[in-house]
């Protein structure tokens, strides 16, 4: 986790469960804590979380994307590593 600071604001960005100890730390409770657990992605992938203080403001999925040349080359790679 990371963030700053400022203005009497505490901004934090994360993994789910250091965001989700950040803000009940910060006194997230009953409902506003309720609503603070649904930022595990349903899909399975990594998700980076931004909270300001209690209040956890946005979810970002995190996707690995293999672009075409990118597949190309890492094949190329392993060909001559396999050549090794």
């Amino acid at each position: 986790m990371s963030g700053v600071d400022l203005e009497g604001r505490k901004l934090r960005k994360g993994a789910a469960d250091a965001i989700r100890q950040f803000v009940e730390s910060e006194g997230a409770r009953g409902r506003e804590g309720e609503r603070n657990r649904g930022f595990d992605c349903p899909s399975g992938r990594d998700t980076l979380v931004v909270a300001d203080g209690r209040r956890v403001v946005g979810v970002v999925e995190l996707r690995d994307i293999v672009k075409a040349a990118s597949a190309s080359a890492l094949r190329s790679c392993a060909r001559w590593a396999s050549r090794q």
